[in-house]
């Protein structure tokens, strides 16, 4: 049965809508909406039945709303049930009150959200830092970074995405250590719609949405000339510096397995990756990054061969990686296999921070990791010069200074630095242990 609300005194315009729902004992409907027409100026069904919802409401008395229990809204026949039913889902009244507390809400949410967001915004705004003081591992990051997106750094904006020559992969992790030292600032005004979300009453992003920007210099020297002279400064941060080479070189190695895996049809899973990772940097602390290639192509393509045997499939065959390459260290180390060294491939380039890493301290992918231990050891400094040294007794230390520096192409770089601790008052002997203490690579000469 359907109950009727009409909303016209027209006689005609009572009677068609009377009869365009009216059924017999049976549940049917009386008439073809066909024979219905012509009514008016409307020749078509789909006009008839809009004219009909425009003047009238009809309720099917067959199906109960569980939350209200009144009838549900109908418009038009096929929407009518042959037998009485409860609803599975709230009637049209019912759901219009509930649309209109969802849209109340995500008002509410909307509206908290800008208020947070005005807040980061100012906060962030007024951040400062003074670019001398930031870790050792940081103004290495910085200084890579500076390379991969120049000359967006100082000039504009940038995103997670514009930064991958920074590293082979990952880059995202190294953004995130900057993020989190304040040495670069977001900026949600500019980010794109649905960057930034309300979770558990705290502000949260995506982070490969966010727009960064490089955080304002704290005194007045400009932003660019300050941070030149994070080139300059001495990196004697021995513990940071070595833990920021081992995630560098870990990703080295990472972007080289995920390669030769996709090469091969082979895709390893996050938590494998994790796995891995952690196997590669304790391996670097004695091999290589050459070394690893060359044990990351023979595991890779061992489980290539193993993907195609009838018991195994490419899933099961990727899974194997992280206990092989365990395997084969162990191999290593005991001296029943040698490793080789392998080229770097033309299509993974050091990335910024590696360039970085050769230059400063002369280390790269061939650099031995027990070589990378002794060098960001936590030792003496590797030449130590007496203040009270005389002119005539400076002569030595100046001379092996200088012999390092040539030696390595970084006589530029020496004198540089040399030049501006004494201009900014350091003594002459302080000056030339701070140029040995800012190059780890130069090694005390033996007696």
């Amino acid at each position: 049965m359907i109950e009727l609300d009409i909303y016209s005194n027209t006689p005609d315009e009572i009677s068609i809508v009377e009869r365009y729902w009216a059924m017999n004992s049976d549940g049917k409907f009386k008439e073809s909406v066909k024979d219905l027409l012509p009514f008016y100026h409307i020749t078509s069904t789909t006009q008839l039945s809009a004219f009909i919802r425009s003047i009238s409401q009809a309720w099917d008395m067959n199906q109960i709303c569980k939350q209200c229990g009144r009838y549900q809204e109908v418009a038009s026949r096929s929407e009518i049930k042959a037998s009485r039913q409860e609803m599975h889902q709230p009637c049209a009244a019912c759901q219009r009150v509930i649309d209109e507390e969802l849209r109340e809400a995500e008002a509410k949410i909307g509206a908290d959200l800008q208020r947070r967001l005005a807040t980061a915004s100012e906060l962030a705004s007024s951040r400062k830092i003074a670019y001398i003081d930031l870790p050792d591992d940081i103004a290495l990051i910085l200084i890579a970074l500076e390379r991969a997106i120049n000359p967006r750094l100082f000039t504009s904006t940038f995103m997670r995405s514009d930064c991958r020559a920074l590293v082979p992969c990952y880059v995202g992790d190294f953004i995130k250590k900057l993020y989190k030292s304040v040495a670069i600032i977001d900026n949600p005004s500019e980010a794109v719609a649905g960057t930034y979300f309300v979770k558990d009453n705290q502000l949260w992003h995506k982070s490969d949405q966010v727009v960064y920007s490089l955080t304002p210099n704290s005194t007045l020297v400009a932003n660019e000339d300050a941070f030149n002279t994070l080139v300059l400064r001495p990196f004697d941060n021995n513990k940071a510096i070595l833990n920021l080479w081992l995630d560098y070189a870990t990703t080295d190695c990472m972007r080289y397995l995920l390669d030769q895996c996709e090469m091969h049809g082979l895709y390893t899973t996050a938590e494998d990756d994790e796995e891995i990772q952690s196997i590669f940097r304790t391996a670097l602390r004695t091999y290589s990054v050459a070394h690893m290639w060359s044990a990351i192509w023979k595991i890779v393509k061992d489980a290539a061969s193993l993907s195609t045997r009838t018991y195994y499939n490419r899933e099961k065959a990727a899974a194997t990686i992280p206990g092989k390459i365990s395997r084969f260290l162990e191999k290593v180390q005991v001296g029943q296999v040698t490793l080789k060294r392998w080229n770097r491939p033309e299509s993974q380039p050091s990335g910024t921070l590696g360039q970085v890493f050769k230059e400063i301290f002369g280390i790269d992918e061939e650099t031995e990791g027990t070589t990378v231990m002794s060098i960001f050891a936590d030792t003496e400094l590797p030449y130590s010069v007496d203040s009270k040294l005389s002119i005539g007794e400076l002569a030595e230390p100046t001379r092996q200074l200088m012999t390092c520096a040539l030696a390595r192409g970084m006589e530029a770089q020496v004198m540089l630095l040399f030049a501006d601790m004494v201009r900014n008052g350091t003594d002459t002997a302080s000056a030339i242990n701070s140029v040995f203490k800012a190059f780890p690579v130069f090694k005390k000469p033996e007696s």
